[in-house]
């Protein structure tokens, strides 16, 4: 049950959650924490702040289900100090994507990716190929094809589709969907899970 009512903008595809906006469906409320309490992360880092309402909710939820987040992006687009781990760096290359790999490779921590940046296809077929087994990767603005957002999503759940289906090389990364996929289609992120080596 939501405890939260956000405030809904004015704006298709925003709300404003605790003061940050959050450019999101409002009902990533309804599935996020059930995630978290079924698959019990060690680690949870994100790739694209922006507005800094999403993360400010992961972040919460990061104390609640125990484990550690963090999030990236070259800016961020308000000025006050965020309350969460938000690292001012480029998850494409240098310290920042140095850091992602090496939380990835910690063989005992089980991670989620949520690519969420200014290029979702480079960072999705960027990060792909370093989770393990077991690991999860989502990716927002996400349809299954380009015909499955016109009829049932661009104008009841997301307006804008960035990634589908084709851009992603599932089989190569040995990567699935599961339960949690028909969830998260709901409010246009895309749900995988490293299910081959």
């Amino acid at each position: 049950m939501l405890k939260y009512l956000p405030y809904i903008d004015n704006r298709r595809g925003r709300f404003i959650y605790k003061g940050w906006p959050a450019q999101q469906n409002h009902r990533i409320f309804d599935y996020f924490p059930s995630f978290f309490e079924e698959e019990k992360f060690d680690i949870v880092i994100e790739i694209g702040t922006s507005e800094g309402g999403l993360s400010l909710y992961i972040h919460e939820l990061s104390q609640n289900y125990n484990f550690d987040f963090w999030t990236y992006d070259t800016e961020m687009m308000l000025n006050d100090l965020p309350p969460f781990d938000f690292r001012k760096k480029s998850a494409w290359d240098g310290e920042g994507y140095n850091e992602i790999i090496t939380a990835l490779n910690e063989s005992d921590k089980k991670a989620l990716l949520l690519v969420d940046g200014g290029n979702k296809i480079l960072e999705f077929n960027l990060y792909a190929p370093f989770l393990k087994k077991g690991d999860y990767i989502m990716t927002h603005d996400y349809a299954p094809d380009k015909n499955f957002h016109e009829k049932y999503m661009k104008y009841g759940i997301w307006e804008w589709c960035q990634i589908t289906e084709k851009d992603l090389n599932l089989e190569v990364y040995g990567l699935s969907k599961n339960q949690h996929s028909d969830d998260f289609l709901n409010v246009a992120w895309g749900c995988f899970v490293k299910t081959e080596i």
